[in-house]
């Protein structure tokens, strides 16, 4: 049994029997959504990202909008809001050459994009509960069961519309004329050499950029078809009708089957050896706060270790979370209080982990510098104690968890994005160097970031060393012949600077 909003118990397969039904925009959605499906081919797989791809998500954001109001829906404010944060994350593409970051933001908006009309369309004022289910159900199950829709409604709206089928018959014949087109041209090659000459020269035409078009021109209906169909399943309330929390509870209660007692017992050998654990080894987590390395290790043996420590435990202990909060038998809907004290003390304990490796890390770059997988790992450790913090208040206090963690997620990944992280590690390197405080910046390192670390590179010119100074100059030619080659890998502002930036210096 399954429960909707309306609160009215009703199978889940009728839904399958609630006919699919296109109106006039449907049609002209799905044509549009086919443009996108080109746009989202070319922008994002095929050609390097930057003011096009920001151009994309700002097309598609404002095209779902149309679409959403001609169902029939309005925003309200926490949508609205919703909206800026997706035009805001839309910029990112265009301020950094950071390929990473342009991957996580895509990702972000995509889910971003349909959750939004998701959730306008469904009257969700705010993030529920069980986010991950509604997205999973629209991502796994309605949109794919509605990926042939944009080809009917575009079909739908060419049979019902004169100049429609207009189009679709002279497309019909060009299709059925090509192969007759080609024969007659091949004759007239054959005959007559002045024809061949001619055809000759518009075979030319047809280059690689000519074919690998072409290629985009064919995937394309797939991923226009897919724009449609998320669309389109989000916003049709009749077909995909949002289920209630109730249902999702219900569910929960089948898997509440393990007793306190034997899950407590289960996991006590866990925490006491966590506790051995942190006694016998508490003089080498405490060696990070201090700043001092235990005998016979170096920075990079101590901080890795410290990280896959992390990792592990980490993990491990979110795997024994939820099993705790998901298979312990509740009274009155009530986690017993033995549950609650072993998941405060894994929280607890993980915490420590977490701040020790931490702080292990910032030695290790205070040795050595930073590095991406630096920066990027000391991140994902402050995301990770901000999950687990939320984690230990929900142990005694009930919060809307999937608000929160949304919040903290998109904002954490924000600042990732808009910090320009390749920058920042040239800026520490390279200050830190000319303060006498680093020995070396790892020039060779350097080289390989991304435009956003060169343009740093750039205005600390005059004070490398003229060795250095020529290999960074053969990186750049290196990447000058890809902007010769392809003007696409400009289309960011941080490329842009970066040649306005040696072009000053007279960097030739």
């Amino acid at each position: 049994m399954m429960y909707y909003v309306s609160d009215v118990p009703r199978p889940a397969e009728e839904q399958a029997h609630v006919q699919r039904s296109f109106r006039s925009h449907d049609g002209i959605a799905a044509g549009a959504c086919m443009l996108l499906g080109f746009l989202a081919v070319r922008y994002l797989l095929f050609l390097p990202d930057g003011f096009a791809t920001t151009a994309l998500f700002l097309l598609m954001f404002f095209f779902a909008v149309w679409y959403h109001r001609k169902c029939g829906f309005a925003y309200t404010v926490s949508h609205k809001l919703q909206g800026g944060v997706i035009c805001l994350f839309s910029l990112s593409f265009s301020l950094t050459d950071n390929s990473l970051l342009h991957t996580l933001a895509a990702l972000y908006l995509i889910v971003a994009l349909a959750w939004l009309h998701y959730s306008a369309a469904h009257g969700l004022q705010h993030t529920p509960r069980f986010l991950f289910f509604h997205l999973t159900g629209l991502f796994m199950q309605h949109a794919p069961d509605e990926l042939g829709s944009g080809y009917k409604a575009i079909g739908q709206s060419c049979r019902s519309s004169k100049t429609g089928n207009a189009v679709r018959i002279i497309l019909l014949g060009l299709l059925l004329s090509l192969p007759l087109t080609l024969i007659v041209a091949a004759l007239l090659s054959s005959a007559d050499a002045g024809v061949a000459k001619m055809l000759n020269t518009i075979c030319d035409l047809f280059t690689e950029e000519f074919f690998s078009i072409a290629g985009q021109v064919l995937i394309a209906p797939l991923a226009g078809a897919w724009i449609f169909a998320v669309l389109y399943a989000a916003t049709n309330t009749s077909r995909y009708p949002r289920v209630c929390d109730q249902a999702f509870e219900t569910r929960l209660e089948g898997l509440r089957f393990l007793p306190t007692l034997g899950l407590c017992t289960a996991v006590t050998p866990i925490c006491l050896l966590y506790v051995i654990y942190v006694v016998s080894q508490i003089s080498y987590f405490c060696s990070a706060f201090r700043g001092n390395l235990p005998e016979n290790m170096i920075y990079s043996q101590y901080a890795r270790r410290g990280f896959f420590e992390l990792c592990a435990i980490a993990v491990l202990n979110l795997l024994v979370l939820l099993v705790i909060n998901g298979c312990c038998k509740q009274k009155n809907h009530r986690k017993p209080f033995a549950a609650k004290l072993y998941g405060c003390a894994l929280c607890l304990f993980t915490l420590f982990i977490i701040a020790t490796a931490l702080a292990k890390m910032i030695m290790y770059i205070n040795a050595y510098g930073l590095t991406r997988p630096r920066l990027y790992t000391a991140w994902f450790m402050v995301l990770l104690a901000a999950v687990f913090i939320l984690l230990l208040v929900m142990q005694f206090r009930k919060l809307p968890a999937a608000s929160v963690l949304t919040a903290v997620f998109t904002l954490w990944l924000g600042i990732l994005c808009f910090a320009r992280p390749d920058a920042l590690i040239a800026e520490y390197n390279i200050t830190r160097w000319e303060k006498g405080t680093l020995a070396t910046p790892d020039w060779y390192m350097l080289c390989e970031l991304s435009d956003d670390a060169y343009a740093v590179i750039c205005e600390h010119w005059d004070a490398i060393d003229p060795t250095n100074q020529e290999k960074i100059q053969k990186n750049y030619d290196r990447r000058q012949q890809e902007y010769d080659q392809d003007i696409h890998n400009t289309w960011n502002l941080s490329t842009q600077y970066l040649l306005h930036c040696w072009e000053g210096n007279h960097h030739e």
